[in-house]
C-alpha cells in the first residue's frame, strides 16, 4: 500500500477529511456544482461517472442527487474512506459501486 493510501486509512484522518477540506479549498462545493451545472444532459439522463479518489463520497453524492438515474463508480484506495462514503451515500448505493482499488467490490450498484 503506498504511503499516500495509508495516510487517508486511518480513522482519525477520516474523520476531519472533509473538514480539512473545506479549510484547504474553500470553494469545493461551488465548483462541484458548477461543474455539474454546465453539463449538457436532462436530469433524467442515465449518465455514468468515474470518481477516482472518491474518499468520502463527495462528488458522487452530488453528482447522483443532479443525475439521480445516473450511476457513478467511485473507486478509492483507502478504505477507511469507502466505509465513510458508504455510510454517507447509504440511500444512493442502488447508483453507485463502491471499489477498493486493487481489492475488491465494497457495494453492488443497481441490480
Amino acid at each position: 500500500m503506498s504511503r499516500s493510501i495509508e495516510a487517508y486509512d486511518l480513522p482519525q484522518r477520516v474523520a476531519s477529511y472533509d473538514a480539512d477540506m473545506e479549510l484547504m479549498h474553500p470553494n469545493r462545493s461551488q465548483m462541484v456544482r458548477v461543474a455539474l451545472e454546465v453539463l449538457p444532459f436532462e436530469r433524467t439522463s442515465p449518465l455514468r461517472a468515474l470518481d477516482l479518489g472518491v474518499g468520502t463520497g463527495y462528488f458522487t453524492r452530488r453528482f447522483l442527487e443532479r443525475f439521480p438515474s445516473g450511476t457513478v463508480l467511485a473507486v478509492d484506495g483507502a478504505s477507511a474512506m469507502v466505509d465513510l462514503a458508504l455510510l454517507r451515500d447509504a440511500g444512493l448505493q442502488d447508483n453507485a459501486v463502491f471499489w477498493l482499488e486493487n481489492r475488491e467490490m465494497v457495494s453492488g450498484g443497481r441490480k
